[in-house]
């Protein structure tokens, strides 16, 4: 099932990938609000919220480099962010409450973030600064994005 939903996520990644950068992007698919930010290096984050298209899935972040994809839900990839100088891991799931908890402060943090710096396994991959971080989507990314 995780192979058909990163299946899924991968072409509507690429069905936006000549986004501006800088500027987020936002798409529903499937019963998933998908989020974007496209930096000039044609690198590009990805947040994946399930707002009912499917039972046992839960939300996800997915940074797609190059040839190379990285999703949080594979146990291999460990994510963490600094946004706007604040440290912030990735939760693998969201259901628990400590988890749903730091998913929150995750998603509160990158609505209204400038700068984001995108870590795997503790090596920095990529960096993007927003230049839409405005209140209206940074309410929209929190409501349909709350933890599972």
């Amino acid at each position: 099932m995780k192979k058909f939903t990163l299946m899924a996520f991968i072409l509507c990644m690429y069905s936006t990938s000549q986004a501006a950068p800088n500027i987020w992007q936002d798409n529903f698919a499937q019963g998933f609000s998908l989020y974007s930010l496209q930096n000039s290096k044609n690198q590009k984050l990805t947040i994946s919220c399930n707002n009912g298209g499917v039972l046992n899935v839960d939300h996800s972040v997915e940074l797609s480099t190059g040839s190379k994809a990285y999703a949080s839900f594979n146990k291999q990839s460990s994510f963490s962010f600094i946004i706007d100088g604040k440290p912030l891991d990735v939760p693998t799931e969201t259901r628990s409450r400590l988890n749903g908890n730091d998913w929150n402060k995750l998603i509160a943090h990158l609505g209204k973030a400038k700068k984001i710096d995108v870590f795997i396994n503790n090596k920095k991959m990529a960096s993007f600064i927003s230049t839409k971080a405005n209140k209206a989507f940074a309410k929209e990314l929190v409501e349909s994005c709350a933890s599972l």
